[in-house]
This record gives structure tokens, C-alpha cells and sequence, in this order.
């Protein structure tokens, strides 16, 4: 379990640490079930979501848990939650990268970029775009729903901590 202090001093590498875990595990299960999704889609949505970012998100989320008197208990749900809501954002980024028309993030081809320029699709239109602009909004709904698995595991088995009286909770 890391150390909360360690953390403290490098709260985005931590996350990224926690992240590409996270994504090895999908990426295996991924390449188990089909190993052409896993290195046409999978294997991307990984790579976009390691390849590059602040991590200010997760370091907000971070935060916030020491603020409020979190610390080594809560360490491994914080990371775990961070990561997810890296995936959310990388679900996010896909998708606008798709809505803009955006041909790079970070420097690199975007998602639908690369998918398009992988299956030589990019001049033929469809109702809704290209070929891959299509498969990456699903790449993006990939990286949503990772981001649900890793957020229910990171918060498998906490405890809630019950509110003030008369709250209800």
C-alpha cells in the first residue's frame, strides 16, 4: 500500500503509477477476449489515456481526501478513484476530439485520426463521419466504462462513514 506522505510528494506520478495498473489488467482481459480489439482499440485507449496530462483532476481528488483528514487507509480508494476519473476524461477528450474535428491532442494524431488512418477511411464519408471517427467514439465508451470498473474496485468493501445526526446517512 503506498504511503500517503509519498504520494504527497508526487501526486500525479502516483496516479499515473495506479493508472497504467489499471489498464494493464483491461488490456490483458482485452487481448483475451479478442486479441484485433485489443491492438486496434484497446491497446489506443491505453496509450491515449498514459500518453500525456497533468493529472490536475486526480491531484484535486487527492487533495481534497488530505484536506479532509484522509490518509493511509483511504490511500488506495483515492488512487483507485483518480485513475477512474482519468478515464473519464479520457473519455472525454476521444469524444471532443471527434465533435472538433481535431486532428491532434498532445501533439500526436487523435484517436479517430489514427483509427482512420489504420483502416484507410478517412475520405470515405459516413452519415456521422468517418469510419474512424465512429470507432472512436466507442474507443471513448471503452474508456467510460473502464472508468466504471475501476471505480467500483477502488470502493469495493469501504466503509461509508456515517453523517451527522439526523441526516440519514
Amino acid at each position: 500500500m503506498p504511503d500517503p506522505l509519498q504520494v504527497d510528494e508526487g501526486v500525479p506520478a502516483a496516479v499515473e503509477e495506479h493508472l497504467a495498473a489499471v489498464l494493464r489488467r483491461r488490456a490483458a482481459d482485452a487481448a483475451d477476449a479478442d486479441p484485433d480489439f485489443a491492438a486496434d482499440i484497446a491497446d489506443r485507449v491505453a496509450a491515449f489515456a498514459l500518453g500525456g496530462g497533468r493529472r490536475l483532476r486526480a491531484e484535486f481528488l487527492w487533495w481534497a481526501m488530505r484536506g479532509s483528514g484522509g490518509g493511509a487507509r483511504e490511500t488506495p480508494a483515492s488512487l483507485g478513484v483518480a485513475a477512474a476519473l482519468e478515464l473519464v476524461q479520457t473519455c472525454a477528450l476521444i469524444h471532443d476530439d471527434v465533435m472538433d474535428g481535431s486532428p491532434l491532442r498532445r501533439g500526436r494524431p487523435s484517436v479517430h485520426v489514427q483509427l482512420d488512418a489504420r483502416f484507410g477511411t478517412g475520405e470515405r464519408a459516413l452519415p456521422c463521419g468517418t469510419f474512424g471517427g465512429a470507432a472512436a467514439v466507442l474507443a471513448g465508451d471503452l474508456a467510460l466504462a473502464w472508468a466504471d470498473d475501476a471505480f467500483a474496485e477502488a470502493v469495493a468493501g469501504c466503509r461509508r462513514r456515517p453523517g451527522p445526526p439526523g441526516s440519514g446517512g
